[in-house]
């Protein structure tokens, strides 16, 4: 992955490729909101619920989190 920073939808996107991305996002939060260990870890990087841009340190975070996603 390269070292920037990506929007919500675009992540959402990397792990569910197959799925529109209005789709992939719905989907996205609901792992967002359902794992408290990552929210925690994202605020402390500056994150709260109204972002959309990931910067390289959150987007880290939530790679070890869910895994690199297949591109």
């Amino acid at each position: 992955m390269n070292n920037r920073s990506y929007s919500r939808t675009e992540i959402a996107t990397m792990y569910m490729p197959c799925l529109s991305s209005r789709t992939a996002l719905r989907h996205f939060n609901i792992w967002l909101n359902q794992n408290q260990r990552l929210q925690q870890k994202l605020k402390d990087l500056g994150a709260n619920e109204t972002t959309r841009m990931y910067t390289p340190k959150q987007i880290e975070a939530i790679f070890e989190e869910f895994g690199t996603p297949d591109e």
